[in-house]
């Protein structure tokens, strides 16, 4: 079955949420974070871009890297089923987190996860199941490398 990613434009500062099933449950060594058990279930990550807002989000998408963010090492285990990018917002980077941190059903799993630069518990939000997330989605040709990504209806 084909899968695809969801890529969402919204009007503002450049922010994006990388939303990641874990269809199973794994035991993760996150860099200098250390080792985690993550629960199957979907993550909400909130990141930013100074520059280049579209690079960042094609280098998340892409299955082969170099580990360097947090994230990086989630993604080798969990599949990108959603993309919400937000340009020339009034959020900051942690004012967004905060929102989806503050939804029912949130958990931290892994403390200080993309956080290191901030004072936010974590930008890695897990979610049981996919309640707050829209289930149509649509694909905006990222980059060559996006397709085999899931598609949630």
């Amino acid at each position: 079955m084909a899968t695809k990613v969801v890529i969402y434009m919204r009007s503002g500062s450049d922010l994006y949420q990388l939303i990641i099933l874990l269809s199973k449950p794994q035991t993760i060594r996150v860099g200098k974070l250390g080792l985690f058990s993550f629960p199957a279930g979907y993550y909400v990550y909130t990141g930013s871009a100074k520059n280049e807002l579209n690079a960042r989000i094609a280098r998340h998408i892409r299955g082969r890297k170099k580990m360097h963010w947090h994230i990086d090492f989630l993604l080798r285990y969990g599949r990108i089923v959603k993309v919400n990018r937000y340009q020339n917002t009034n959020l900051s980077e942690c004012n967004l987190n905060q929102r989806t941190e503050n939804k029912h059903g949130s958990k931290i799993i892994a403390p200080r996860f993309g956080s290191s630069d901030c004072n936010c518990r974590s930008h890695l939000i897990y979610f049981e199941k996919p309640r707050h997330f829209s289930s149509k989605c649509y694909f905006d040709d990222y980059a060559p490398e996006s397709r085999g990504l899931v598609r949630l209806y």
